[in-house]
């Protein structure tokens, strides 16, 4: 390919990387070890999770938690096997953060599982995993228990955020073992960003060249 095809799949590029697309991607939330930090991958793209917990209205940094996985997905554990605690105010307690891939993410929907009726769940977008007072983030959505589905479409503006926080509170005692089972989103094509960047270096470099046979 010379630089002048190259230029001219660079215009091609600029006009179809905003729409292009990897596919609608699923993340199955299985099959891992215990650990603070987990990552699952589809069709190249890694989702890295991290389990926290915080019971101080976030007057300090989060602490790290040990996120647990099985067939009925992920949870901290300590959230996901024992009573949460019903003191906290809702979200105050245990939860887990997903980091958005690195080239982004769009139509975001969360599988939830393993939720009891009277038990709340919560997401937020957030600019760190590790929740302090004065970190920026915004409320996306809440819910209870599982009747149903357990699906849950985020708004639109939640691709902006770096993290996905979710998290359940309960009213009552009993113990509590959700777990998010996955992630549904599509992803920029890699692929096509990559033909951006080639064919911008394309049309610099063809630029160059009619300037210098001037």
């Amino acid at each position: 390919m010379n630089f002048k095809t190259l230029a001219l799949a660079g215009l091609v590029s600029i006009g179809v990387s905003g729409t292009a697309q990897a596919g609608l991607l699923s993340w199955d939330f299985t099959g891992q070890p215990n650990a603070h930090e987990l990552t699952w991958t589809a069709a190249g793209i890694d989702l890295v999770v991290t389990g926290w917990s915080n019971d101080d209205s976030f007057a300090t940094a989060a602490d790290p938690e040990t996120l647990a996985s099985n067939a009925a997905g992920v949870g901290v554990i300590g959230c996901g096997s024992n009573a949460i605690d019903n003191d906290c105010a809702p979200f105050y307690a245990e939860y887990i953060a997903i980091a958005a891939p690195e080239n982004g993410w769009q139509d975001i929907v969360i599988d939830l599982g393993n939720i009891n009726g009277s038990e709340q769940w919560l997401v937020f977008g957030s600019s760190t995993a590790d929740l302090v007072p004065l970190t920026p983030r915004q409320f996306l959505g809440t819910g209870f228990g599982n009747a149903g589905s357990d699906m849950f479409a985020l708004p639109s503006d939640a691709e902006n955020w770096a993290y996905i926080l979710i998290g359940v509170t309960t009213n009552e005692a009993a113990s509590s073992a959700w777990r998010v089972e996955g992630i549904t989103a599509n992803v920029p094509e890699p692929a096509t960003l990559t033909l951006l960047g080639a064919g911008l270096i394309g049309l610099g470099y063809a630029g160059r060249r009619r300037r210098q046979t001037r």
